[in-house]
C-alpha cells in the first residue's frame, strides 16, 4: 500500500481486529526533476560515472523478450541461492493478460546482456522493479546502479513520481547489505505490514 497515512491504517486495523504478523523493509525513490546522480551517495555516484565512462548502454527490450530475460535473471539469482516467485510460465501467463502493466530494461556493454529489470507499472505514478540480477563478471563495474539511473530517468519522462525497489527481505529476515545499497543509490525506507484476522 502507498500511502502518507500507515500509521492510521494500521490503527485502524488493529482496532478492527487484525493482527500484525510481519514487517518487511523495502525501499522507494521519489521521483522528480533532480536528477537521480544528485541523490547518490558518493560511492555510487562514482559507480554510475564508471559505468558511463566504460560505456554502458542503457536500453528498453521489447515485452517478447520476457522469456529470455526471465532466464538471465533466474540464472544469476540462482548463483546467489535466491529463487523467484513465479515460474517463467506464470509470469508469461500474467504479462499476456496485463501486457501495459510490464516493462523491461537492460543494460548493455557493446552487444552483450549486463543487467535486466522486469518492471511493473503499479500505477500511472508508480513504477515497481519486480525481478532485476546482473551478470557477476561485471560486479566490478555495478551495472545495478546505471540501469537505476537510467531507469529513474525513465520514469520521470513518464510521469512516475514513485520508483519501488520493492522488499529487502530474504527469508523473512531483513537483508541489510541490500537495503544499504537501495540506500544509498538514492532510496527512502519503507515498511509493507502484513495482517491477518482470524474470523469466528
Amino acid at each position: 500500500m502507498y500511502t502518507n497515512s500507515q500509521s492510521m491504517v494500521t490503527t485502524t486495523l488493529v482496532s478492527q481486529g487484525y493482527q500484525l504478523v510481519q514487517a518487511e523493509a523495502g525501499c522507494c525513490i521519489l521521483v522528480d526533476e533532480k536528477s537521480l546522480t544528485k541523490k547518490m551517495y558518493r560511492d555510487k555516484l562514482n559507480s554510475y560515472k564508471k559505468a558511463q565512462k566504460v560505456g554502458l548502454v542503457f536500453s528498453k527490450i521489447a515485452l517478447d523478450k520476457l522469456g529470455e530475460i526471465y532466464d538471465f535473471i533466474a540464472f544469476f539469482r540462482k548463483k546467489l541461492n535466491r529463487t523467484l516467485s513465479m515460474t517463467k510460465a506464470q509470469l508469461e501467463k500474467t504479462a499476456e493478460a496485463l501486457p501495459d502493466s510490464f516493462f523491461i530494461v537492460g543494460v548493455y556493454l557493446h552487444s552483450e546482456l549486463v543487467g535486466a529489470c522486469i518492471c511493473v507499472n503499479a500505477s500511472k505514478s508508480i513504477v515497481y522493479t519486480f525481478y532485476s540480477a546482473h551478470s557477476d563478471k561485471y560486479d566490478w563495474l555495478s551495472p545495478r546502479v546505471f540501469l537505476l539511473k537510467n531507469l529513474y530517468d525513465l520514469c520521470y519522462k513518464q510521469g512516475a513520481s514513485l520508483l519501488d525497489l520493492g522488499t529487502s527481505m530474504i527469508n523473512q529476515k531483513p537483508n541489510f547489505s541490500l537495503l544499504d545499497f537501495k540506500l544509498r543509490i538514492g532510496g527512502s525506507l519503507t515498511l509493507k505490514y502484513n495482517f491477518r484476522k482470524k474470523l469466528a
